[in-house]
């Protein structure tokens, strides 16, 4: 059996994981691509998701990977139409709009992503999530810009229905594997 270390790296405002077995050298994970140096973050962030094998039935009758939104501001906060993306592509920021949305503080929003591409009822992307490591990036756009609000990139996910998740919720590193709380605090 491998012990397994980590060590996370203050770098600004945001945190570096890196990891390493006992038979490896410490790993830098690949940067978000983008300049994540123009980050203009927001009240809304992503919080949690689930790319491999999720449990969380959907309105359509079917189990979808999902990704969690959290309000971490202490107002309510409205998600306009037209202003909230999200995406699994650096190239294409306005892959799928989000529709308009008040989120309570401490509130959260689960959009499933199963190329359904549909919001009556539960929000379903016209994307999926990639059991094999992908990105997610959250957009806002506001008069005509689009600006890059909160994003992460996430490895290969080895388990079903395991998620990976923010502790303490909205704004801490990310954990992996965790046992998915949708629409509840992460532990």
């Amino acid at each position: 059996m491998q012990n397994q270390f980590k060590l996370m790296v203050a770098t600004g405002l945001s945190f570096l994981l890196f990891s390493c077995t006992e038979d490896r050298i410490f790993e830098k994970p690949d940067p978000i691509p983008g300049d994540t140096a123009s980050v203009v973050p927001a009240p809304v962030r992503i919080n949690e998701l689930v790319a491999k094998g999720s449990a969380l039935t959907t309105d359509l009758g079917n189990n979808s990977d999902w990704i969690e939104l959290y309000n971490t501001s202490s107002s309510p906060f409205e998600m306009k139409q037209g202003e909230w993306y999200i995406s699994d592509s650096p190239a294409d920021s306005e892959k799928f709009e989000l529709p308009q949305r008040t989120l309570s503080p401490g509130d959260f929003l689960i959009i499933f992503c199963d190329d359904s591409n549909r919001v009556s009822g539960q929000i379903h992307t016209n994307f999926g999530l990639s059991s094999g490591g992908d990105y997610v990036f959250l957009y806002r756009k506001q008069n005509g810009a689009i600006t890059l609000t909160d994003s992460t990139k996430y490895g290969v996910q080895a388990f079903d229905n395991m998620s990976v998740a923010r502790s303490p919720n909205g704004n801490g590193p990310w954990q992996s594997p965790v046992t998915p709380t949708p629409g509840e605090l992460n532990p």
